[in-house]
């Protein structure tokens, strides 16, 4: 992280009322910004209400509260060796770790609140799917992206988990709730229209907004790309391994809300006494009705609390394969981490040393009868590869390349805006280099932080650091990522099917492990 020079008051004037937030290194930082609240007892699963006007200077200098969630540890996610690894942050974030139901702020970074120059505005969406939140807060503070892209950040609390996508309208006495299913996600687009009223107080562009996030923050970009109520409130796309490619059905809803109202003793009737539980014994239900992410077997039995296709947040047919049309005209940057999965099986005893035997069981147990067919494939691509390689290739783009690629088709496809392509392929040697290139290595190398720790040492992390920071705010500004740090960048369509390569030595590759692509 940027050490920091100095520090110095400024205020900002938004609709509600005088904000105070800090400047350092030159960046002007508004944190823990209220955009919307009542959300909490008798208003649970409610739209948010307006924020109540104020009139002396409010402070802005502290993060607000997380939504109520489970930890990331809680959900079993990764080893705790990457979690640890995850928690190496400064004192000063411990206040982001507090939970409240009244959970909607966001936080602004700008270089320039002056109103002069509409800076570019880049509008983050956080990961933890839809559960929670992470990584931790100080992965994407937004001082270093602001200062060196010239751009305006914004990162944005919501509603999670239970609280945020439990589908009630079809249960006795729901109709009052005909939001819920997808209520964290709207709360992004009342956070997108207040940064549609109020960014230009911040020197930003409010017709100049680039919507991204990694994981779960990527997802719910590919979600918003498909909502009828955002559809102007942002400009450009970017999707970092979280391309979503459907939702469930209304049905699926309703079953998951019985499964929570059942573990937690209540009959399917009682929306009351759903009202009345405490958030804490939310969470605790939610952590048992949830599986082990990413690792669970094939068919097993689970519950997650996910956005629906419920015909009005969602309309029915938004995820079909011609692609949803209100994202035609929207630039799309969209990609995937070479090695994902290391991130995930790193909790699995002796991933790192699969023997074949052990790898046939591993991807067996996701593929079934497919398996022999897809590893066979894997292995004349990758002669050279140990076994623990191949498991890593094969479930990496299961759960993420082969959606990425199948997302930039459908827009490609579209005949309307451009769509980008890349691979991050930049191996971290922190823990040894183990974990080669996982899941969240780009968010610190996007936000322009080269020296966290889990980029390890080596002095190419800055310069990867600087092609992923200075493509992304280029795409935000012009809606093309050229930067003097890459080469010429074209545009992914389905013939040549042009992909970047981040690493020490970027490169543009054409139709990259083809056979690969073509086994999804």
């Amino acid at each position: 992280m940027t050490e920091v020079v100095k520090t110095e008051d400024t205020i900002v004037e938004i609709g509600p009322g005088p904000l105070r937030g800090n400047v350092a290194n030159g960046v002007h930082s508004f944190k823990g910004i209220a955009y919307g609240e009542a959300v909490s007892g008798r208003r649970r699963w409610q739209r948010a209400m307006p924020v109540t006007p104020w009139t002396d200077i409010k402070d802005a200098t502290e993060y607000g509260p997380r939504a109520i969630q489970p930890e990331c540890h809680d959900m079993k996610v990764t080893s705790s060796e990457m979690e640890e690894l995850m928690e190496e942050v400064g004192a000063s974030d411990d206040r982001w770790r507090a939970q409240s139901e009244e959970c909607l702020t966001l936080s602004v970074w700008t270089p320039d609140p002056s109103r002069q120059r509409r800076l570019p505005v880049m509008f983050w969406c956080h990961g933890g799917k839809y559960f929670g939140e992470t990584p931790p807060v100080s992965w994407f503070d937004g001082e270093n992206l602001a200062r060196s892209g010239d751009v305006v950040v914004v990162t944005v609390r919501h509603r999670v988990g239970t609280l945020g996508f439990l589908h009630l309208a079809d249960l006795p006495g729901g109709a009052e709730y005909e939001d819920a299913a997808n209520i964290g996600m709207l709360d992004m687009v009342d956070a997108l229209k207040w940064v549609k009223d109020n960014i230009e107080n911040f020197g930003g562009d409010p017709d100049n907004v680039t919507i991204f996030g990694e994981s779960g923050g990527g997802m719910k970009v590919s979600v918003l790309l498909r909502m009828p109520e955002a559809e102007g409130l942002f400009h450009k796309a970017i999707v970092q391994s979280g391309s979503q490619l459907k939702a469930g059905t209304r049905t699926e809803g309703t079953e998951r809300t019985l499964a929570l109202m059942a573990e937690l003793g209540l009959e399917p009737n009682d929306i009351e006494g759903l009202l009345d539980v405490p958030s804490e014994h939310l969470v605790e239900a939610q952590i048992r009705l949830t599986p082990q992410l990413f690792t669970q077997r094939a068919g097993a039995h689970f519950v997650e609390f996910e956005p629906i296709v419920d015909g009005k947040t969602l309309p029915v047919g938004c995820f079909d394969q011609l692609g949803s049309p209100l994202s035609k005209e929207v630039p799309l940057l969209v990609g995937t981490c070479a090695t994902e999965t290391t991130w995930f099986l790193s909790s699995v005893p002796g991933m790192f040393e699969l023997d074949r035997a052990q790898m046939h069981k591993m991807v067996g147990g996701m593929l079934g009868a497919d398996s022999e067919r897809v590893v066979g494939i894997y292995e004349t691509g990758r002669p050279d590869a140990t076994p623990t390689e191949i498991a890593l290739a094969i479930t990496g783009d299961l759960i993420f390349r082969s959606k990425a690629i199948r997302m930039a088709e459908l827009n490609a496809d579209h005949g309307g805006a451009p769509v980008y392509m890349y691979i991050l392929g930049f191996e971290t040697n922190a823990c040894g280099g183990k974990y080669r290139t996982p899941h969240t290595l780009d968010v610190p190398l996007v936000f322009a932080h080269p020296d966290h720790p889990i980029l390890g040492s080596d002095p190419a992390r800055f310069i990867v650091s600087k092609q992923m920071s200075d493509a992304w705010t280029a795409f935000a500004r012009t809606g093309h990522p050229y930067s003097d740090s890459l080469p010429y960048w074209p545009a992914y369509d389905t013939t040549t099917r042009a992909t970047m390569h981040f690493d020490r030595e970027p490169q543009v590759v054409l139709d990259p492990m083809s056979a690969e692509r073509m086994v999804w």
